[in-house]
C-alpha cells in the first residue's frame, strides 16, 4: 500500500477526475472523509479480510 494522499486511494491512485469505473458497479467514491480508500478497493478488502 502506497502513503496516503488526500484526494487520491492509497491502493489504485485513483481521483474524482479519474475515477474508477466497472458496468456492474459504476464510478467509485470516497468511502472516508479524508478521501483516501475508494469503494472498489474498500469492497475488495473488506471481502477478502
Amino acid at each position: 500500500m502506497s502513503s496516503k494522499e488526500q484526494g487520491k486511494c492509497c491502493i489504485c491512485g485513483c481521483t474524482w477526475n479519474n475515477a474508477c469505473y466497472t458496468p456492474d458497479k459504476g464510478a467509485c467514491w470516497w468511502i472516508d472523509e479524508e478521501e483516501t480508500i475508494c469503494s472498489h478497493c474498500f469492497w475488495k478488502l473488506d471481502m477478502e479480510g
